[in-house]
């Protein structure tokens, strides 16, 4: 047995390996020679690399995508489309170069924030609005592109949602802002409702006459609009008063008797004396 001397490197059994090696090649082709060329495996076909992306999604159905996919993005978001941002319902007004609005008005307008819950008053609200922007001016600015710069940030919760639900673009006055947040908010439905709680005011159990009084004018408030005189208005309070309240209003002679500016005074200086 021959056995490796020390400081002697390791030498191979055949004199030239690179030619054995491809001699032994060569008799394997020849030995499969014989098997015929339709019966041979066929090798894979792969698309050209320009269409790779067209070979995937031929093949994989569960992707449906509009683009190719980036190697360089999350997987998650290539099949997802972002969808523009809505325009403003506002047409944009101009202002003037150094328009800012204080910090301190802004406040004072998110503080009335208005959110379009049951038996808000879009009237009110307007009103309370553009007593606000009457307290701040600015410059030679117009009045009324304050108001519609200022006007959203006045809105919250339900109202602010169906302010950003209108059409791009629909506004373009404050008198088209206003009539589209009062028609939304106090509709004629809300009208009528309130004019029925008017015309059929009943005294309440165990509700004085000034109560009942500063009920009546509650709902007078609320319903803008109503067209009631005055007149018609103190015969509807005074016969949906109980008989004790409209004794005490007979009291030096018939209510009714009197006029309505009167009777109106009357019921005035009633409030008056109960507060002091």
């Amino acid at each position: 047995m021959r056995t490796r001397s020390a400081g002697q490197d390791p030498t191979s059994p055949y004199y030239e390996p690179e030619h054995f090696i491809h001699q032994t090649l060569r008799k394997k082709k020849k030995r499969n020679s014989f098997i015929p060329i339709e019966d041979r495996v066929p090798k894979a076909k792969y698309p050209p690399f320009e269409n790779l992306f067209e070979a995937e999604v031929a093949y994989n159905p569960f992707l449906d995508l509009p683009f190719p996919m980036v190697d360089d993005q999350p997987m998650w978001g290539n099949n997802r489309a972002v969808a523009p941002t809505p325009g403003a319902a506002i047409v944009a007004v101009d202002l003037e170069d150094n328009f800012t609005v204080k910090g301190h008005h802004l406040s004072m307008i998110k503080d009335r924030q208005f959110d379009g819950r049951s038996r808000a008053d879009p009237h009110k609200h307007i009103a309370e609005f553009i007593e606000v922007c009457r307290m701040f001016r600015y410059g030679n600015t117009n009045a009324d592109a304050i108001k519609l710069k200022l006007f959203p940030s006045s809105l919250a919760g339900e109202a602010k949602i169906w302010f950003n639900e209108l059409s791009p673009g629909v506004i373009t006055t404050w008198e088209e802002m206003r009539q589209a947040f009062v028609s939304r908010f106090f509709p004629p439905a809300l009208f009528d409702r309130l004019i029925g709680e008017i015309k059929g005011f009943t005294q309440q159990h165990h509700e004085s006459l000034v109560d009942a009084w500063l009920r009546m004018k509650d709902l007078l408030c609320s319903c803008h609009g109503h067209g009631l005189g005055r007149g018609t208005i103190i015969q509807i309070f005074y016969h949906g008063l109980d008989e004790p309240t409209q004794a005490i209003l007979d009291t030096g002679g018939i209510f009714l008797y009197k006029t309505p500016n009167e009777a109106h005074q009357l019921l005035e200086d009633r409030v008056l004396l109960k507060i002091y």
